[in-house]
């Protein structure tokens, strides 16, 4: 269960601020308790309009040019996460540069670039959105799980593509963290905001960013709800 304060202000007509406690319920993976300012983060989401393109050549050339920025992008997480974390928590980065390495994954982006002849971030929104739902229509947890690596690596191409980032340094330190989801990826680059805990409107006891958080000694409540 997750108790989240906020104040709602001076009125005019009123001498003293008056606080409201929402309580939100949902599953504990690292349990604590904290007391925090709150902080909301959301995600953009994965999604790209279709525009079609003359040359898919250049378009294929584009996707790799993005591939190679996310793999040495990985590379630089990994190693940070293995200086912090140590290498069983670091694997989950080697497995998203695996991931962006897999054939069926970059073949059916190529394969819709070159047969639609579209752009690259819808062809990427296309694939990780038939990738996820595979994942998560299966029977075994675990791999429903991975649907959400599977997003956070196509985010990554999507932002390298578009030409943005994710800017964390607004973020206040020592913040409940709450979000739709927080991927690996962003457990990571939050850590040197030191968050007194995440909170999931969704997520998985067997997501990677519990288990990196877990190593980050940071409590989680996933499936808080909408």
């Amino acid at each position: 269960m997750v108790l989240l304060e906020y104040k709602k202000g001076i009125f005019p007509h009123r001498e003293k601020e008056r606080s409201t406690m929402t309580v939100f319920n949902g599953k504990s993976v690292c349990g604590a308790a904290v007391c925090a300012s709150v902080c909301v983060i959301r995600k953009p989401e994965l999604s790209a309009e279709r525009i079609h393109i003359e040359d898919a050549p250049a378009e294929l050339r584009r996707m790799a040019a993005a591939r190679c920025i996310a793999a040495r992008q990985l590379q630089e997480i990994y190693d940070r996460a293995l200086d912090r974390f140590g290498e069983s928590n670091a694997q989950i980065f080697g497995i998203h540069m695996m991931m962006l390495e897999d054939e069926d994954y970059n073949g059916s982006i190529d394969g819709i670039i070159e047969a639609e002849n579209v752009n690259a971030e819808y062809a990427v929104s296309r694939t990780s959105e038939i990738f996820s739902q595979m994942l998560e229509a299966m029977d075994n947890e675990y791999m429903r799980a991975r649907s959400a690596d599977v997003r956070d690596v196509s985010y990554r191409l999507m932002s390298i593509l578009r030409g943005s980032t994710e800017d964390m340094s607004g973020i206040p330190e020592h913040a409940v963290i709450c979000a739709d989801d927080i991927s690996p990826s962003q457990a990571e680059a939050l850590d040197h905001r030191s968050p007194a805990a995440f909170v999931m409107a969704h997520g998985s006891t067997l997501s990677h960013t519990a288990i990196l958080a877990r190593s980050m000694n940071i409590p989680v409540i996933i499936g808080a709800g909408d």
